[in-house]
């Protein structure tokens, strides 16, 4: 993205924007620019999808006590193929775990540790 933003807003220059003009997209004209998503749990990156694939360095339900579940190798879905993720595909593809990966740890290079803003006390 660069230059300015649909609503008419200068975009700031002094960062890297992750942001795409999805309007193709919601207009019907057009895929996604996005090839990457990131899934964090708080400040833990837990999956990482790239095209079809995605991969789950860890689980964790949505509720309840549960404890996170570690991944290694990570869990690998074909979502193209199997979009409720079902089926662990992770033994027939170590080439897609080994781009996700670094794509993973490329990603984490990128990423600026900040101070969280739910658990700040009050009057520091």
């Amino acid at each position: 993205m660069a230059g300015h933003h649909r609503a008419g807003a200068n975009l700031p220059r002094d960062r890297v924007l992750d942001g795409y003009d999805l309007a193709p997209v919601l207009r019907g004209e057009g895929r996604s620019p996005r090839q990457d998503v990131y899934y964090y749990r708080g400040p833990k990156l837990y999956a990482l999808r790239h095209g079809a694939y995605k991969a789950h360095f860890f689980t964790r339900s949505e509720y309840g006590d549960d404890p996170e579940v570690a991944h290694d190798p990570p869990l690998l879905y074909d979502l193209d193929q199997d979009p409720g993720e079902k089926y662990d595909v992770s033994g027939a593809h170590p080439e897609v775990l080994s781009a996700l990966r670094r794509l993973a740890a490329a990603h984490a290079r990128t990423i600026v540790p900040v101070e969280n803003q739910l658990t700040r006390r009050a009057g520091r």
